[in-house]
């Protein structure tokens, strides 16, 4: 019997609204405590803050992102018990 070829899971890109949303806490005040912007933020990126990636193209208003792999290390790292849903086929 032939397999056919699993692809990967894609990755979720959460924004910083979505995120401050989840946590419950004022946007702004996430914002300025809890975010590392790549390439923007000066300093050491401290483990207890989001890396947050840029996807806008070049030129374009900065669109800022958090991947769903980071957000769940920073979770873990407040110490934050997630729960994966998951669906029997």
């Amino acid at each position: 019997m032939e397999r056919s070829p699993e692809l990967p899971p894609r990755a979720f890109f959460y924004t910083l609204d979505q995120i401050a949303t989840m946590i419950n806490v004022d946007y702004e005040y996430f914002r300025r405590r809890y975010i590392y912007y790549d390439r923007r933020s000066v300093g050491v990126h401290y483990p207890d803050m989001l890396l947050a990636v840029n996807m806008a193209p070049h030129g374009a208003p900065p669109d800022w992102r958090v991947t769903e792999d980071e957000l769940k290390r920073w979770f873990k790292k407040k110490r934050v018990r997630l729960h994966q849903r998951g669906w029997l086929a």
